[in-house]
């Protein structure tokens, strides 16, 4: 899953994240040698808020649609 790996042996939902990502990043001129670090903490972010959502038996004081802009935030991007 980092930089150099096989794309067509890499869990393909990841692969379509990481390419979105690293065009993004591109676009936002971010540095290259930070692109693979900042894609695998956003996929690692993005992956644990969908556990999250999705657990069962879980109490949240807050709606989702609500929370996902401040926890976007977090990412200053």
């Amino acid at each position: 899953m980092t930089e150099g790996a096989d794309p067509q042996k890499n869990y393909r939902p990841y692969e379509i994240f990481k390419a979105a990502a690293v065009e993004f990043l591109e676009r936002k001129n971010c540095p290259k040698e930070k692109r693979n670090d900042i894609t695998i903490s956003l996929w690692a972010f993005i992956h644990g808020i969908t556990s999250l959502a999705t657990m069962r038996g879980a109490k949240r004081g807050f709606k989702w649609e609500e929370k996902l802009p401040d926890f976007m935030n977090t990412f200053n991007l």
